[in-house]
């Protein structure tokens, strides 16, 4: 829906699961959208294989790099820091950034190091603790808005 709005810039999507990653290309394929970029890793605070948790059951969709309790599936994929994602990419500038990963923001902000400075706004699911707000008011990051989807919660950090 992003990619189809858009009128100038990019949307670079992050999907670490090989199954989704396939359904999240094909999607970009059908939707005619030049202006996505798909990347099949996981967005971390560090380079290098790392293991991704999949939940066995109905909820096949939820997968995390934090480890849940229950029973889980493991499936190595590639780390990588946002900070060295945009670098390769030659971005500069992040004007809207949308992070849900089942409890690992706070090691995609980690990831995301010095670069979080040219950040504007930053959407990202808070769960039972928030250990976001804290690493994004250090970087002059304001929280806005606060949205209760009834099973998540999302805040909207804005820098000022």
């Amino acid at each position: 829906m992003v990619g189809r709005k858009l009128e100038k810039g990019k949307v670079i999507a992050v999907e670490p699961e090989p199954s989704n990653f396939e359904i999240l290309k094909k999607n970009i394929v059908l939707n005619k959208l030049s202006n996505v970029v798909a990347l099949n890793i996981a967005a971390s605070d560090r380079n290098g294989m790392i293991t991704l948790y999949k939940i066995k059951g109905p909820h096949t969709d939820w997968h995390s790099i934090v480890k849940p309790g229950g029973n889980y599936e493991k499936v190595e994929v590639e780390a990588k820091r946002l900070s060295d994602v945009l670098s390769s990419l030659g971005i500069k500038q992040i004007d809207l950034l949308k992070i849900d990963v089942e409890g690992a923001e706070p090691l995609v902000l980690r990831g995301l190091g010095s670069k979080l400075v040219d950040d504007k706004k930053i959407i990202y699911e808070v769960s039972d603790e928030d250990h976001c707000e804290p690493i994004l008011k250090c970087f002059g990051f304001e929280i806005t808005h606060v949205f209760d989807l009834g099973d998540s919660k999302y805040k909207l950090a804005i820098r000022r």
